[in-house]
C-alpha cells in the first residue's frame, strides 16, 4: 500500500493503454458483459490494480482515476468499432473487436491507437466549421452514460492534437449554457435573470 502514497495519475496506464484489456474482458465475459462487470473484470486482470484503483482526482477525491479510464477505453472501444452497444450498458465484441484479440499485442494496440487518432481527427474537422462548440456529452435517454464523465482521462497523445481543440472554450461556453438553462434562472439569456 505504501505504492499508493507515490502513486499520481500520471503513472496511471492511458485509456488507450486499456482498450485492449477491455477487450479481453469482454471476451472472457463470453463476448459481452454489463459495464460493471467490464470494469471488474479489468481491474482483477490488471498487474497492481489495487494500488492503483485508489488513487482518486485531486478535485473529485470519490473517484478513482484508474476506474475512470477503463470506462474512457469502453467507450473508446466502442467509437472505434471494436465493441458494440446492444443494450444501454452493455458491450458486446464486434468482428473488429475479435480481429484485434487475434492480432498481436503490439500490433493489435498500434492500431487501436491509429484508429483513435483518426476518428478524434475526424471529429475536429467536422466540428471545426460550425459555429457552436460541440456538446460535451450526449444527455439523450438512448446515450445516458455511455462517455464517461471525466474530461481528465481524455488526454491527448501529442501536443498538437492539444494545441488544435479549444476544449476550455468548449467547457466554459457549455458550463455557460448550463447555468443560463436552470431552473429558477429565469430560461433567458440575461444572467441576471431579469
Amino acid at each position: 500500500m505504501a505504492a499508493t502514497a507515490d502513486m499520481s495519475p500520471e503513472g496511471l496506464p492511458r485509456y488507450t493503454e486499456l482498450i485492449l484489456p477491455v477487450l479481453m474482458a469482454v471476451q472472457t465475459l463470453g463476448g459481452s458483459g454489463k459495464a460493471r462487470e467490464v470494469r471488474e473484470e479489468v481491474l482483477a486482470t490488471l498487474p497492481g490494480a489495487d494500488d492503483m484503483v485508489a488513487v482518486m482526482y485531486p478535485n473529485k477525491p470519490s473517484s478513482s482515476v484508474l476506474e475512470d479510464r477503463v470506462e474512457w477505453a469502453r467507450w473508446t472501444a466502442k467509437n472505434i468499432g471494436a465493441l458494440d452497444q446492444p443494450a444501454r450498458g452493455v458491450s458486446s465484441l464486434t468482428t473488429f473487436g475479435h480481429e484485434l484479440l487475434r492480432m498481436p499485442l503490439s500490433d493489435a494496440a498500434a492500431r487501436v491507437v491509429e484508429i483513435d487518432r483518426e476518428k478524434r481527427r475526424e471529429y475536429r474537422q467536422r466540428h471545426a466549421a460550425t459555429p457552436d462548440p460541440p456538446e460535451i456529452a450526449d444527455s439523450s435517454e438512448e446515450n445516458a452514460g455511455d462517455a464517461p464523465v471525466d474530461a481528465e482521462a481524455a488526454r491527448f497523445d501529442t501536443a498538437d492534437e492539444v494545441s488544435d481543440i479549444s476544449w476550455r472554450d468548449t467547457l466554459l461556453t457549455r458550463l455557460h449554457q448550463l447555468t443560463l438553462n436552470r431552473p429558477g434562472s429565469g430560461g433567458g439569456s440575461d444572467p441576471t435573470g431579469g
